[in-house]
């Protein structure tokens, strides 16, 4: 496993894991890139420069916090789905350095963000086809297998 992904990547991935031996590696790279995906939505939601800057607010109270993360979970599921969009209609590399234009760096979230900034329009057709991918999803991938604009 670690060879497929040394040939896909510059810098192989060294995972250690108190997983039994009865899991696989992949089961492992699995459980760790999800774990990497909540890593960047908490980046996402609470940092100024790639996110929604939740943690600027300087908040005290539970109940204005609970609105804030209400409005950023909101937010955030926005982002996400214009980031499929921008990355199934071919968008994403111009948001990317040049130097990683054919690999994945940019989360969904932090992609769709940009893009909405940079002023794509999502047209309401668009949007209804990007709902029903939700189901597709699973804990193996970070973006739909198909999808029609």
């Amino acid at each position: 496993m670690s060879k497929r992904y040394a040939r896909a990547h510059r810098e192989p991935w060294l995972l250690v894991t108190s997983l039994t031996s009865t899991n696989t590696a992949e089961y492992a790279v699995n459980i760790y890139r999800q774990r990497m995906q909540i890593e960047e939505n908490f980046r996402d939601t609470k940092c100024t420069r790639y996110g929604f800057g939740l943690k600027e607010s300087l908040s005290r109270s539970p109940q204005r916090m609970s609105i804030l993360l209400l409005i950023a979970a909101i937010s955030t599921f926005a982002c996400w789905l214009a980031g499929i969009f921008t990355k199934r209609k071919g968008y994403a590399s111009s948001f990317q350095a040049h130097s990683s234009k054919f690999t994945n760096i940019l989360s969904l979230v932090y992609l769709g963000r940009e893009a909405l900034k940079k002023g794509i329009s999502l047209k309401v057709k668009q949007f209804q086809n990007l709902l029903p991918l939700l189901s597709e999803l699973n804990a193996t991938t970070q973006t739909p297998t198909t999808v029609f604009l």
